[in-house]
């Protein structure tokens, strides 16, 4: 799938007015570049994902307790496997898939918008305890832990990419 046709695909997925997709479209043709379309999908995606959120705060808040119900739990039950690298990057990448694709089975209508506030949050949470907790993390063996405490939280998406993929087919 080229990146063009993933990118309109995500405009789909997210419930973007099929006007500004066309704008966008037409833009592509007339030269545009493949940066151009990127940063401008992310920006109306982000758009419709913080109106969804906006519109339903109190699933929002219900996602993000589902979300760390499941996921703490079983982030920090891999200590128990040894405290390698591989095995923390292990367990929070199964812990936060887990988390998102409970997300968007309890929330199937808006799967992509309450697996994304999940993300946020984790994501500023885990962001947060790492500011707090920075003299102790200064030298360098603690380096990859904080790469996978960071970039963990991304796995929580897939499934609510997967689940509004399936919602929505691709429009021929």
């Amino acid at each position: 799938m080229s990146l063009d046709k993933f990118l309109f695909r995500m405009l789909d997925v997210c419930r973007v007015p099929g006007p500004l997709a066309g704008d966008l479209l037409e833009e592509r043709k007339s030269g545009r570049s493949g940066l151009w379309l990127t940063r401008q999908v992310a920006i109306a995606v982000a758009a419709a994902l913080a109106r969804e959120v906006a519109g339903h705060k109190l699933q929002s808040i219900l996602a993000m307790s589902v979300g760390l119900a499941v996921s703490v739990p079983i982030a920090t039950s891999t200590r128990l496997l040894g405290n390698s690298v591989l095995w923390f990057g292990l367990g929070h990448l199964l812990a936060y898939c887990l988390a998102g694709y409970i997300i968007c089975r309890s929330f199937s209508a808006r799967a992509l918008a309450m697996s994304a506030v999940f993300v946020v949050y984790a994501g500023l949470a885990k962001t947060c305890l790492l500011a707090f907790n920075a003299e102790r993390l200064i030298n360098g063996a603690a380096l990859p832990y904080i790469f996978l405490t960071l970039l963990t939280p991304l796995a929580a998406l897939l499934p609510g990419l997967w689940f509004s993929s399936a919602r929505y087919p691709d429009r021929q």
